[in-house]
């Protein structure tokens, strides 16, 4: 756990967390985790005398170590909040957000009833935070849920398997949006070479300003949907 942080508590579906004096606040990191799709709850700052407040609505999640202890976990359960956990991190690179600030403990990692996992992530100043290290992390909740030493290190051989297959699906995504662009482009060509085979062949100039406006038209669409592939790949 990180030693810049001086307290937490927990009221009811709140979790406050208070930090040491002098902690800076990246602004850019909180609004990132409160409004981007990533599995983060969202999170409200207070600053008061130099000090900082973070609060964030856990309502309707229980910690995972809860979660353990209500039911025996299966393994596919303990692979699914793993893996949770590592897409989450892995994603987080997209918005320029620091692995090291993600509270990964028991305590602090929640999931619900649906299976969802959802982290704590602390919007300050990386050089304040000693990281939590995800494979001490990942071993804690394996031996909280009683798994044997053989099961153990059978998951965290395999867990590369989880980044790989997240590696997987943005390159696929990559892929989709470089196709849909490539066709966007094809489309405009087309139309120039069509416009200008009806102007030369009829020698009809009067045509030229409707063309000028039909080929602006459709290069602002394909800017629109270039812009919208970019702002697609961000938030996925």
């Amino acid at each position: 756990m990180s030693n810049s942080i001086s307290e937490i508590s927990k009221e009811r579906s709140r979790l406050k967390i208070y930090f040491e004096k002098g902690v800076k606040l990246e602004i850019y990191q909180s609004n990132v985790v409160s409004f981007s799709d990533l599995n983060t709850f969202s999170v409200t700052v207070i600053q008061k005398d130099n000090k900082t407040l973070c609060i964030y609505d856990v309502s309707g999640f229980m910690t995972v170590k809860e979660y353990i202890e209500r039911a025996k976990c299966t393994e596919t359960e303990i692979r699914a909040i793993i893996s949770g956990v590592a897409r989450t991190i892995e994603y987080s690179e997209k918005y320029l957000l620091n692995k090291r600030c993600f509270l990964l403990d028991e305590n602090y990692v929640f999931i619900n009833e649906q299976g969802e996992v959802k982290l704590i992530y602390l919007p300050v100043d990386r050089d304040m935070i000693s990281e939590d290290k995800y494979d001490n992390f990942i071993m804690r909740i394996m031996i909280f849920a009683g798994m044997d030493n053989r099961k153990i290190r059978e998951i965290l051989n395999s867990d590369g398997e989880i980044s790989e297959e997240i590696l997987k699906e943005k390159e696929e995504k990559t892929f989709v949006l470089f196709r849909r662009k490539g066709l966007l482009i094809q489309m405009l060509v087309v139309t120039i070479l069509i416009i200008a085979f009806f102007v030369f062949k009829n020698d009809n100039t009067e045509i030229l300003p409707f063309a000028v406006v039909i080929l602006l038209l459709i290069l602002l669409f394909v800017i629109i949907n270039k812009k919208g592939c970019k702002d697609k790949s961000k938030i996925k």
